[in-house]
């Protein structure tokens, strides 16, 4: 009874239309950047939020995040996600740089999480926005950050180094996947909006790192773009400078890192606090 109770008021709209969850995410307030996870002693990521990981999830959340992680608990418990848009959540969370929504949903949502971002457009591309490499990581994969079919394509923004951040995973293993699963041959065909395959992409945005990796895969020097251009071509033509007007050896507007704290509590609930700065 309570729980059907819990329902109906967690369903309620107020006069914007807005559920008591949507307006918990609609009040976070917008970062400049993904904040640094805190992740609690003897834990890791995949179960920061479940019982057995004994956080003091105070320190770790505001108040919008924790009620929204009781929220999430609550459908994961009883299996009901109707109504719950996680779309639009995982939207609004990226764009807010908001990382603790979402590995809340990573978690207690990951059928829900997996299924917007295999069938969206829109998640991927917004995903590859971001300035943080470590998110990236988190939620795209072979199946949602790859399109071939002359669309928008989330991956093909990433290796390009948009906005020339430099892009720094933990190592270039989060390409392996893709390699396993295609060809370089197919690859080489894989074009996105612009015409252009992930070689060609990467070496417009002078993404060094990426461009020697998709080598070393043997994609083909010679595939031309959609434009007929070869990437010896595509190299001439932007020579000196990336697309973006600013010299390849200069990286500006975002980190070449995500911060991870790692949290220790004493007998006296006292927490120290050791930061890890991953590069």
């Amino acid at each position: 009874m309570f729980v059907g109770k819990l329902d109906l008021l967690l369903n309620q709209r107020n006069l914007n239309n807005r559920t008591p969850l949507e307006t918990a995410f609609d009040a976070l307030p917008r970062r400049k950047s993904f904040e640094a996870v805190k992740i609690p002693d003897k834990c890791n990521l995949s179960d920061v939020f479940f019982i057995n990981c004994k956080a003091k999830i105070s320190v770790l959340l505001s108040p919008h995040e924790y009620f929204i992680l009781t929220v999430f608990h609550h459908l994961f418990e009883t299996k009901n996600y109707d109504g719950v848009n996680v779309g639009e959540l995982l939207a609004i969370s990226i764009n807010k740089s908001r990382i603790y929504p979402i590995l809340i949903m990573k978690v207690y949502a990951e059928r829900e999480i997996q299924h917007v971002l295999e069938m969206s457009t829109k998640i991927p591309f917004l995903l590859s926005k971001s300035n943080s490499p470590y998110v990236i990581e988190l939620l795209l994969n072979t199946k949602n950050a790859l399109r071939c079919d002359g669309k928008k394509s989330a991956l093909h923004e990433i290796v390009h180094n948009d906005r020339n951040i430099q892009w720094t995973f933990h190592s270039l293993s989060f390409l392996d996947p893709i390699f396993n699963r295609y060809s370089s041959k197919f690859l080489d065909e894989c074009f996105d909006d612009r015409g252009c395959n992930l070689l060609h992409r990467s070496l417009i945005g002078a993404h060094l790192n990426i461009i020697r990796y998709l080598i070393n895969k043997r994609m083909n020097l010679w595939q031309p773009s959609k434009d007929n251009k070869t990437s010896l071509e595509i190299c001439i033509y932007n020579s000196p400078y990336t697309e973006n007007g600013i010299i390849p050896t200069y990286y500006t507007l975002g980190a070449h890192y995500h911060t991870v704290e790692f949290l220790s509590s004493t007998k006296k609930n006292q927490v120290f606090v050791l930061i890890a700065v991953v590069l």
